[in-house]
Order: C-alpha cells, then sequence, then structure tokens
C-alpha cells in the first residue's frame, strides 16, 4: 500500500514547557562546551595551538545533536508537503483567533513549526552565551564574526517566540475541549 495514501494519524503536540525542557540539555553542552573548546584550542596569542582544532568542535557539534535527539520530547515531522496557502493560514490562525486546523497534517506542520522555533531559540540563546563566555576566557581571539549569527537569529526567534507559544497552547487547550 502506497505510504501517502495511509491515513495520517496524528501525534500529540507537546506543551512549550516540555519543548524548552528538552531542548536544555543541547543548550547546556552548548553553553559550556564554547568557552571549553577556546580555552583548549586557542593559545594566549588567539591562535589555534594545533591544526587538529575542526575535530573537536566537530565532536562538541556531533555530541549536542545526539543529546538533542534523544532530550527532546516526540512531535510529528514536518516532512508532508503541503498546498502553502493552508499552511499560512493554518500558522497565522492560532495567535489570531485561538484556533486551531482540524486537519491532521496542518495540526503537524503546525507543532513542528512551533516546537524547531522554540527549541532554535533556547539553542541559540545557549550558543551566544557560549560565545559571550569564550570571549571573556580568549579576549585576544577575533569573536566578532562568530557572535555575529547567534544574535541575529536570537533576535529574529525571540520576535517570533510568543506566536510559536500561543500556537501550542491553542492546541493544547483545542485537545482538551474535543
Amino acid at each position: 500500500m502506497d505510504q501517502s495514501a495511509q491515513p495520517m494519524q496524528e501525534m500529540p503536540a507537546p506543551s512549550a514547557a516540555q519543548v524548552v525542557a528538552g531542548a536544555l540539555p543541547g543548550a547546556v553542552l552548548a553553553a559550556s562546551g564554547i568557552p571549553l573548546l577556546a580555552w583548549w584550542l586557542l593559545d594566549d596569542t588567539g591562535k589555534a595551538k594545533t591544526a587538529w582544532w575542526p575535530i573537536p568542535i566537530l565532536a562538541l557539534i556531533g555530541v549536542i545533536v545526539l543529546v538533542d535527539h534523544y532530550a527532546r520530547p516526540p512531535r510529528p515531522a514536518a516532512g508532508q508537503r503541503l498546498n502553502k496557502e493552508r499552511l499560512m493560514w493554518a500558522l497565522s490562525s492560532a495567535p489570531r483567533k485561538g484556533t486551531v486546523p482540524k486537519d491532521p497534517l496542518l495540526r503537524n506542520a503546525v507543532v513542528a513549526t512551533a516546537c524547531s522555533s522554540i527549541e532554535a531559540l533556547v539553542f541559540m540563546s545557549a550558543v551566544l552565551v557560549g560565545v559571550v563566555l569564550g570571549a571573556l576566557i580568549r579576549p585576544e581571539f577575533s569573536w566578532g564574526p562568530a557572535i555575529g549569527g547567534p544574535v541575529g537569529l536570537v533576535l529574529v526567534a525571540a520576535v517570533q517566540l510568543r506566536r510559536h507559544w500561543v500556537r501550542l497552547q491553542a492546541l493544547h487547550i483545542g485537545d482538551r475541549n474535543d
């Protein structure tokens, strides 16, 4: 049987607090790992101590991805193709009206989008903290380029946080009312 022909089963949405709690272990690793690597890999002049400096950085990224994968609460994947207009309507209706779509595909896409955005804010905030701590440990290194990306991403995610938080709350309120 074709998998796309099977009925879509809806996965329960995690609460916003569960999403934040699931993102914290990876965020703690990022916030502590970046200054640790700065201390370990950079000398007093801000230059790399060894030529193999990318290996510990990639190892830290791998550990963070693994921890994040196992720590985050289960949630639906947004892998299905959806009509863009319907998805935009579903994403905008929850914060404005407090309603959520009944279609399981749209609900899953709303949940996946909200969870990803909340996790991104938690993680990028931790990366920003890690870069600031790294700059305190090794001020000789040029941290300007390393801090620009996290600052921009944290600002964008922070602006969108309320909408995503409301989406998850609306899904839980809608589930209780059904």
